[in-house]
């Protein structure tokens, strides 16, 4: 075990040793809360199309799986509340990349890490937390019908920074807004660029049914938002927009994405620039479900254009079919999907996988 991999182990368990006297307490009304929090989602590729290593298209979503087991995702840790307004949440995990295009840093690490203070409808966080911008982001793994979001938002949509998120509601209508470091540390910051998002959103729904997929639903359920962020980073400026919507009826949800972006080099020889040039960015994702009791049906289809040039080289689109069972009031998942990948330029290389996955969770 690695030095890193020691320190964030010990960490996570010396949290929960001492979170044990803790929960005892919590039920005083006016004690700290303690909730324990763990996820696990394990991938088995049945089959995939892509078997020679010499002909690796490496093209975006592929996970360059060969047929076994993977774990895709592994979190332990907690959130809480510390009464006057007060919570926390604190979470270490491991991940592994989403396609060959991905960072190949697998070492165990902070996740979720933040302090937050809640007054009536006004909110304030600060810390590693997610940036307010697309609803498929926002919505946690262990939602997501295929434990994975669409290729569109893993290559537009930022994760995890460190910063200040300030957010208020109203009668369903919500504003977020939040300045971060832009770097993808929660160490520290390498450049004096940050990077700033706003997503204004309106629900009607007060249960948080516009944030899943999966189960029936009372009535007409929908939710509709408008984002933006700016990045300022090291070598390269990245401006995007866009807006998202879902609707669920009784057992049918459909949930709809589109983002526009454009990243243009700056001045520096500290790094070298991800483009030459101005390039326009865009993309987007569609799904389609349906709930019977336990079981999840769904459909996504997803498009990512990455240079906005005509001759569509870079350019992929991908289909997901498949089905979610969700089991022990969905603490447990089984999953079985197809997934369908097409280059829009140049060769197009047979990359389809029929992929298992089960996914634990507390």
């Amino acid at each position: 075990m690695s030095g890193n991999h020691a320190r964030c182990a010990t960490i996570s368990l010396l949290g929960l040793l001492l979170a044990t006297p803790t929960a005892a307490l919590a039920q005083d009304a006016d004690a700290p809360v303690f909730q324990p929090v763990a996820l696990v989602q394990v991938w088995a590729t049945a089959w995939d199309q892509d078997r020679d290593a010499q002909a690796d298209p490496a093209g975006y979503g592929d996970p360059e799986d060969d047929p076994g087991f993977k774990i895709r995702r592994a979190r332990i840790g907690a959130t809480g509340d510390l009464g006057h307004g007060l919570s926390y949440k604190v979470v270490f995990g491991a991940a592994s990349p989403y396609d060959a295009w991905s960072s190949s840093d697998t070492d165990i690490g902070l996740v979720d890490g933040s302090f937050g203070y809640t007054n009536g409808d006004f909110d304030v966080a600060v810390g590693q937390q997610k940036v307010p911008y697309s609803r498929e982001q926002l919505i946690s793994a262990s939602q997501l019908v295929y434990t994975e979001r669409a290729v569109v938002t893993e290559h537009m949509v930022p994760g995890r920074e460190t910063g200040l998120v300030a957010g208020y509601t109203w009668k369903g209508l919500g504003l977020r807004a939040g300045v971060f470091n832009g770097s993808g540390s929660f160490l520290g910051d390498d450049n004096l660029g940050l990077l700033s998002a706003a997503r204004l959103s309106y629900t009607n729904s007060e249960a948080g049914e516009d944030m899943t997929t999966w189960g029936e639903v009372d009535g007409l359920v929908f939710g509709v938002a408008g984002n933006g962020f700016y990045n300022d980073d090291l070598s390269t400026s990245t401006m995007s927009a866009g807006g998202d919507a879902i609707v669920r009826i009784a057992g049918l949800s459909a949930l709809v994405e589109a983002h526009f972006a454009t990243i243009k080099p700056t001045s520096t020889d500290v790094a070298p620039a991800d483009v030459l040039a101005g390039t326009a960015r865009s993309g987007m994702t569609g799904q389609l479900g349906y709930s019977i009791g336990a079981f999840e049906n769904a459909l996504r289809f997803s498009m990512y254009d990455d240079n906005g040039e005509a001759e569509d080289n870079g350019d992929i689109w991908e289909l997901y079919g498949g089905t979610t069972v969700h089991l022990a009031d969905d603490h447990a998942r089984l999953g079985l999907g197809y997934v369908h990948r097409h280059e829009l330029a140049g060769q197009s290389l047979p990359n389809d996988t029929i992929r298992l996955w089960v996914q634990g969770k507390y």
